[in-house]
């Protein structure tokens, strides 16, 4: 779970990375700068497990590995 001033975002056991709130600067990732009250999920953007995540003021930044082949 990532907490910003004003938006969240957490990923779930499925490596889904969902994210909700104010969306100024489009810090919740969503290809837009809507405000979205309720978890969304947010557009797969890689194939590679999230490892954490964090939230700030204006972003939200996921860390991501390799799945092993």
């Amino acid at each position: 779970v990532g907490v910003g001033c004003d938006h969240s975002a957490v990923v779930t056991d499925e490596n889904e990375l969902y994210t909700w709130g104010f969306g100024q600067h489009g810090a919740l990732g969503q290809g837009d700068f809507a405000d979205h009250p309720v978890p969304t999920l947010v557009p797969p953007f890689t194939s590679s497990q999230i490892v954490d995540i964090e939230a700030g003021q204006d972003f939200t930044i996921a860390a991501v590995v390799n799945p092993p082949e």
